[in-house]
């Protein structure tokens, strides 16, 4: 380890990072899912008032298929990191 990083600031900036990364990967989750379902809202309220309540559920589906890979997608990669962080001499 060079000598300007003792070594417990290395594992404190791992935590902080880790739950930063979680942190980013919920939010993104809840976002999709909220945007895509206010749009399912916002065209089943004034394209097609008709519509309801089809396009708000259609709207939540696609958000939670979007959303879901997204999460998995990136929680994949955390664990990529990690992995790799762990592996290193």
């Amino acid at each position: 380890m060079p000598p300007e990083q003792p070594p417990g600031k290395k594992y404190a900036s791992g935590v902080s990072g880790s739950l930063a990364s979680i942190g980013t990967i919920g939010t993104n989750f809840a976002l999709g899912v909220v945007v895509f379902a206010g749009i399912g809202w916002a065209l089943e309220r004034w394209a097609f008032p008709g519509a309801a309540p089809w396009l708000l559920l259609s709207g939540l589906g696609v958000g939670l298929f979007a959303g879901g890979y997204r999460f998995i997608r990136e929680a994949n990669d955390a664990t990529r990191r990690a992995n790799a962080d762990d592996h290193k001499p």
